[in-house]
């Protein structure tokens, strides 16, 4: 969950910012494709880049502590779904990002923030009072219980609720993201 947080958030705050400073968006807006598909091609580029750090982690995890491979076929479709949803962040908080280094500062603060006040690695059980309502409204929260739940061999009910939870980030982020890039005026 940490890979899929830090991986695909930072690098489309940075990516979006850096591109502003850059005018990449210049070039972006001389090609004739709508914004939607320059949305999805940056969320893309982040998922690609996250692919190696979580099926690395997972394979590296499970070879150190001795676990079995179990559920790999739940695990599947769930990495790009956790992913998605932090893409999304990323983008939605790179497009306020006006330069590249306040889109790097941005994008520090942000793990900072997901790291520390979301459940992911620190049981929720443990969290002060503030921080569990807090982590409420924080995507990684709901990715990091999908990860437990399956690496636990516990699916259930929750496990579909934690689902339907990173299922309306994904989609409420990737919205602000489309309706927030104004490209052809950045």
């Amino acid at each position: 969950a940490s890979s899929i947080a830090f991986g695909t958030t930072s690098f489309l705050i940075t990516k979006i910012g850096w591109g502003r400073q850059f005018r990449e968006f210049d070039y972006w807006v001389a090609l004739p494709l709508p914004k939607l598909t320059l949305v999805f091609a940056l969320i893309s580029m982040a998922l690609v880049f996250a692919l190696p750090g979580i099926v690395g982690i997972y394979v590296f995890g499970n070879l150190l502590f001795g676990l079995p491979f179990t559920n790999i076929l739940v695990l599947l479709p769930l990495i790009p779904l956790g992913a998605l949803s932090q893409a999304g962040l990323g983008a939605v908080l790179g497009c306020y990002a006006p330069n590249g280094q306040t889109a790097s500062n941005m994008s520090n603060m942000v793990i900072v923030f997901v790291g520390f006040l979301s459940p992911m690695m620190i049981p929720a059980s443990v969290l002060p009072l503030p921080l569990r309502i807090i982590s409420i409204f924080v995507p990684t929260t709901y990715v990091a219980d999908a990860f437990r739940a399956i690496l636990a061999n516990h699916i259930d009910m929750y496990l579909t609720f934690d689902v339907l939870i990173i299922l309306l980030f994904s989609a409420a982020f990737l919205a602000l993201a489309y309706l927030r890039l104004d490209w052809r005026t950045s």
